[in-house]
């Protein structure tokens, strides 16, 4: 595909981090990066290993998903993976699509991926996806539309508003075998402290 020089500088990036629960870094410590372990769950690309380039952008997504400490009574993670996806996009060996704008392609591809999470099919063939974030909360948007209160119209122009956030999903399990875990740390929203994790 064709790739403009600023997303390739992007893709070029070593380091990316994935937000998750301390339970969940556990788990994936234990037995490794699982390409559909999310499946069944509404997720903008859908079921796949989510990761972002923004270090502060990935502590501001727990701080979203999550709320304070006190709300969730569980650990918050931050795990840094070290690889360079911009080989994956070029090599021509895989199945890949970029989400640059808040257009309509995009709010399709993301009512769709969300409105048929529940039947634990992927809606795409898509090995890695890299792409734009909706600031608005699409989960509370398609409980709306699933209640008649809003029609698909209206859940696109939600979709639509966008922020600084972007995200990469990998949905080929040989390539999330490929990435390395190279650091990770417990994050506390509430007092913004740091405590570095054994990997």
């Amino acid at each position: 595909m064709e790739l403009t020089e600023k997303l390739k500088k992007i893709l070029s990036a070593d380091k990316w981090y994935h937000a998750t629960t301390k339970k969940d870094f556990e788990s994936i410590r234990k037995v490794g990066v699982i390409a559909d372990f999310n499946r069944g769950k509404e997720l903008d690309f859908g079921y796949g290993f989510y990761l972002t380039t923004n270090e502060k952008l990935a502590e501001g997504y727990l701080r979203r998903l999550y709320g304070w400490l006190d709300s969730i009574n569980e650990e918050l993670v931050i795990m840094e993976y070290t690889f360079q996806p911009l080989e994956w996009f070029l090599s021509g060996s895989y199945n890949v699509t970029t989400f640059e704008n808040f257009d309509d392609k995009f709010a399709e591809f993301v009512f769709m991926n969300r409105l048929e999470c529940k039947t634990n099919e992927q809606r795409h063939n898509y090995d890695v996806i890299y792409g734009v974030m909706s600031d608005s909360v699409p989960t509370q948007l398609l409980l709306k539309y699933r209640a008649g209160e809003i029609d698909k119209e209206e859940v696109l122009a939600g979709l639509k508003k966008g922020n600084s956030m972007k995200q990469i999903s990998i949905h080929n399990q040989a390539l999330c075998d490929s990435i390395i875990l190279s650091r990770a740390y417990v994050f506390n929203p509430k007092t913004q402290e740091r405590k570095e994790l054994e990997i």
